[in-house]
């Protein structure tokens, strides 16, 4: 037996075909969304509105309110809150971040939680205060029975690091409050989150100067935990950090630093994240840009020169570390911290 022939399909019947996934249909009625998930947080948004974090971060959270500020224009304060909230995780809630693309200060008020960093984990219940820092990986969870609440205010780089490390706070991860200054820093962080919920006149300049108010307090915690460090941080440790502050105009390898020690490169590297909180790499770059910030502010030299001041000899290079760590390169940070000290003397 002969193949059957296929009939004839007129031209009106057949069906064209579809290529790739086939879109789903919204219906028009449907709400817009509010925020649009990217790799390095949420885009900005022009108006406060209140944002269920749940939509946002994690199904295991629940009755927030968050508020986003677009960027000012003129870019002149110096601590630039651009996002704020109040959030409630639900029990075994966790978010992880890599390479945190801003600084965070956050304050527990309810509940139990976990903050993991450099390899150290630090318990959080009310009254402590933690902190996210620049391009640092981090985990942080509700490790309660119940609900983990917490107010926070975000920032972007800005001027924000060299002031971060001039108040000792570059170093720090966690702070527990003592019970006169919880409630002072508790409406601290309320007035900001109202100031930029509401837009009232110059808001964006009081929410910086209340910002302000809040690092001068928690600084005064820093001093403390950076004294009780040295009391506790190993001879290794403190002959590194005595000899880069030496021969800082030099170039320094990390073989260098172990040679100091009198260990390996590995071992000097552990003792660094335990006691300094920090790798001893990032912490040579740190010390480096925070000297560099120093000249910039105080003096006339170029930049060049003060490349080669912090143990630079590629201006290049120096530019790139500089605006890596501190937010912007280094001849807009002289003319923006110079321009700030000429209308502190007005």
């Amino acid at each position: 037996m002969g193949r059957r022939k296929k009939e004839a399909v007129p031209e009106e019947v057949k069906k064209p075909k579809k290529r790739g996934r086939a879109k789903k249909e919204i219906p028009e009625s449907a709400p817009k969304r509010k925020y649009q998930r990217q790799k390095k947080g949420f885009n900005e948004i022009p108006s406060p509105e209140i944002i269920p974090i749940n939509q946002a971060v994690s199904n295991l959270t629940s009755d927030p309110e968050m508020y986003f500020l677009p960027m000012a224009q003129d870019e002149i304060y110096l601590i630039n809150p651009y996002a704020c909230g109040v959030s409630s995780w639900l029990p075994k809630a966790k978010l992880s971040r890599r390479n945190c693309p801003f600084f965070s200060v956050e304050l527990v008020l309810e509940g139990k939680g976990e903050l993991t960093v450099n390899g150290n984990t630090y318990d959080l219940e009310p009254k402590d205060v933690f902190l996210l820092h620049f391009d640092e990986d981090h985990v942080y969870q509700n490790t309660g029975s119940g609900r983990w609440k917490k107010v926070w205010i975000s920032f972007r780089h800005s001027l924000l690091t060299p002031g971060l490390n001039q108040l000792g706070l570059d170093m720090i991860s966690k702070i527990s409050l003592k019970d006169q200054d919880f409630e002072q820093i508790r409406r601290l962080f309320f007035d900001v989150l109202d100031e930029i919920r509401d837009r009232n006149k110059d808001f964006r300049i009081n929410a910086s100067a209340t910002c302000y108010k809040i690092f001068h307090l928690l600084a005064r915690y820093a001093k403390v935990i950076s004294s009780q460090r040295a009391n506790v941080v190993p001879a290794q440790v403190q002959a590194v950090v005595s000899y880069v502050e030496k021969h800082l105009r030099e170039p320094i390898s990390m073989d260098d630093l172990a040679n100091v020690a009198g260990c390996c490169r590995v071992h000097l590297t552990r003792l660094f994240k335990k006691h300094m909180g920090i790798h001893t790499r990032d912490w040579l770059i740190q010390l480096r840009m925070r000297h560099a910030c120093m000249m910039l502010k105080t003096t006339n030299l170029p930049v060049h020169l003060i490349a080669e001041e912090v143990g630079f000899d590629d201006p290049y290079h120096f530019s790139t570390a500089f605006r890596r760590t501190v937010g912007q390169p280094p001849t807009k940070y002289r003319k923006m911290a110079k321009s700030d000290a000429l209308d502190d003397e007005l």
